[in-house]
């Protein structure tokens, strides 16, 4: 039996490079937490892009 969807929006695999040092760091972090690595990665993408500030604003242009 598979798992129960716990996301409503569709998901798309990416693949991304860490250093082998971030890597184990975010597994290590991930388990603590009882959480999986790409929860923790989701999560501070999504806070960081949420506060990334908008081209406008960072190259200085009005917009």
């Amino acid at each position: 039996m598979a798992r129960p969807r716990t996301y409503e929006e569709p998901r798309l695999a990416t693949a991304i490079r860490l250093p082998a040092s971030l890597h184990l760091r975010l597994r290590s972090e991930a388990r603590a937490r009882q959480v999986s690595a790409n929860l923790l990665v989701e999560q501070a993408i999504a806070d960081f892009l949420d506060h990334l500030p908008s081209v406008q604003s960072t190259l200085g242009t009005a917009g």
